[in-house]
This record gives structure tokens, C-alpha cells and sequence, in this order.
């Protein structure tokens, strides 16, 4: 680049500076112009009241005013932002809310549906269907009893266990194992080495993790008779 093509840039460039900075004064004190445009247009008498006589005053009026229309833009700016924030929290959590107590429903639908049909079943298959009370459990409470379904005939499952498997304290997970004893989902078996008693599925503890489609448990599989 020669010396020539270099020194038009430079002066492009300076030109081109010179031009946004005018463009942002303009920007930056057009809120001003208006007011004082529209005060010496409609109340020419408010002029002398706020004591503008000159160019001069003028100018500083406009500049007081500019300032205070931004600040009051920004603060508007910022109070929309968080009335849009809030919103969409609000949406959201709702949203949430709807999905959550539609699966519900969406379960408790395909129960009572697959109730009768499981029942058929097992009336064809020649045994009895097992008696399940209607009660409800916590979402921990199914965890542990899918956590016990998981395990191998014979292997029964301790409070350390399940607060290893599911993350959780073991405080919570005795706690979940003896309200499922005494809903009859888990019996108590045996005291294992480290002090905690050992916990097994019972026949209807059985029967509601298959019902909640988990999986097919050994004992529920259908076994030829003797010959």
C-alpha cells in the first residue's frame, strides 16, 4: 500500500469516527431537543420560567433534560426486563405443574385400565389375581421397592444399601423401608452384618412393582405343573 492509499484511509477512517460520534449526540440529545422544541412551540411563557434566554441555556437545558429522559428509559428498560423475567419463570413453573399432574392423571388412567385386563389374565392363566389396597406412595418409596424387584431371589435389601443405590441419606431410606413395611409392600427377614435388618418383598409388594410396569419378577412367571 502506497503512502497515498494509506493517508485517504486514515482520513476515511478519522471521517467515519467523526460521523458516529455526531450520530450519537444527535441520539443522545434528541429526547432534550424535543422537550425544549415542544416548550418553546406550545408554552413559549414556560421559557422565561425556567430562565432560558440564551444559546447557551439552552444547550444546558437540553442536556439535563436528555440525561434524565435516558436514565428514565433505562430504568423503564430494566423494569420491563424483569417483569419479562418473572413471566417466563411463572409460565414455566405452570407449565411444569400441568406436565407433572397430567402424567399423573395419565397413570393413574392407564391403571385403572390395566387393572382389569392383568386381572383377565390372570384368571385365563389359572391363578389368582393378588390383593392390592388402593393407597398411594412416594416417589422414594417406589425407588426402594424397584430397587429391592432388581435384586436376586434371596438377596434382601438393608437401609445402607438403599441410600447407596438412590443417593440419599440413610436416615430417609429407613424411613421409607419401614412405612413400606407397614403398608405391607416389605417385610423385616433377618439382621444383616452391619446392624440394619434386611428387608424382602412381600407377595403384594410384588404385585404393585408390576403393576407400575418395572419389570416381570421371577415369582410371577408362570411355572409348569408337576408331572
Amino acid at each position: 500500500m502506497d503512502r497515498e492509499a494509506l493517508d485517504r484511509a486514515i482520513v476515511q477512517a478519522r471521517e467515519a469516527l467523526i460521523r458516529t460520534w455526531e450520530w450519537i449526540g444527535q441520539v443522545f440529545f434528541a429526547p432534550g431537543d424535543l422537550a425544549l422544541d415542544w416548550l418553546f412551540t406550545r408554552a413559549p411563557f414556560a421559557a422565561g420560567m425556567f430562565g432560558v434566554e440564551s444559546v447557551d441555556d439552552a444547550r444546558t437545558m437540553v442536556t439535563a433534560l436528555s440525561l434524565i429522559s435516558w436514565l428514565l428509559v433505562a430504568v423503564l428498560v430494566k423494569a420491563a426486563y424483569n417483569v419479562i423475567r418473572d413471566t417466563i419463570f411463572c409460565v414455566a413453573s405452570l407449565y411444569r405443574r400441568f406436565v407433572a399432574a397430567a402424567a399423573y392423571r395419565f397413570r393413574m388412567i392407564r391403571r385403572a385400565i390395566g387393572a382389569p385386563i392383568r386381572k383377565l389374565d390372570l384368571l385365563l392363566a389359572g391363578r389368582e389375581p393378588p390383593f392390592l389396597e388402593e393407597f398411594e406412595i412416594s416417589e422414594l418409596q417406589l425407588a426402594v421397592l424397584r430397587a429391592q424387584s432388581m435384586r436376586p431371589l434371596g438377596h434382601a435389601i438393608t437401609a445402607i444399601e438403599a441410600a447407596e443405590e438412590l443417593r440419599i441419606r440413610p436416615l430417609r431410606a429407613q424411613q421409607a423401608l419401614s412405612s413400606l413395611a407397614a403398608l405391607h409392600l416389605m417385610e423385616v427377614s433377618f439382621a444383616t452384618s452391619d446392624g440394619c435388618p434386611g428387608y424382602f418383598l412381600t407377595r403384594p409388594g410384588k404385585a404393585y412393582v408390576a403393576s407400575c410396569d418395572t419389570r416381570k419378577l421371577p415369582s410371577q412367571v408362570p411355572r409348569k405343573a408337576p408331572a
